[in-house]
């Protein structure tokens, strides 16, 4: 700020990841608990002021977000989500325990929605509670789309069924998204 008080300049996190080599063959860099791993780096980067992330890498036969023929990995899925989803103003979010559960939220004012993000960091399923504070969503289903150990699953769920309690997998990822 000293150096530029009348203007930003941006800060970006770079090529962040598990493994800083291919040739651990890491499992996590394609699969589930990779996507946890993603989310949570995203969104502390994100939090902190950050106006970008990169992660490392995106196609190839060993780790890429994609595979060699182009077909998306589980954690191409998850950053074609925050990338259609996780745009807007940040909405602030809490949790009890941010040892097992982490939150973000965003407000997109110009598509007029609403996307909450939930990571369980743990090796157990958790039951969470979502309050949506100053938000009654104008149509009673959600969608919900989860990234975890049974892959990328994506399904309309009733508002009702998400606001009280629900279920997150083990070392998982749930964005509910939906209109105003």
């Amino acid at each position: 700020k000293e150096t530029s008080p009348i203007r930003m300049i941006p800060a970006m996190l770079d090529e962040y990841n598990i493994s800083w080599t291919w040739e651990t063959r890491d499992p996590r860099m394609t699969n589930h608990k990779g996507v946890v791993f993603d989310a949570l780096s995203m969104i502390e980067a994100l939090s902190n002021g950050a106006v970008s992330t990169l992660a490392w890498n995106e196609k190839d036969g060993i780790y890429g977000k994609m595979d060699d023929q182009g077909k998306l990995r589980i954690g191409g899925y998850f950053l074609k989500l925050m990338n259609q989803f996780m745009i807007g103003d940040y909405v602030l979010t809490a949790t009890n325990n941010q040892n097992i559960i982490n939150t973000f939220a965003v407000r997109n004012l110009v598509l007029g929605h609403r996307t909450y993000l939930s990571i369980n960091r743990s090796n157990d399923s958790q039951q969470i509670q979502i309050k949506f504070t100053g938000w009654s969503p104008t149509r009673p289903n959600l969608t919900m789309y989860m990234l975890s150990s049974s892959g990328y699953i994506k399904k309309i769920v009733n508002w009702s069924d998400v606001k009280d309690n629900f279920t997150m997998p083990a070392n998982s990822v749930i964005l509910i998204t939906g209109l105003e």
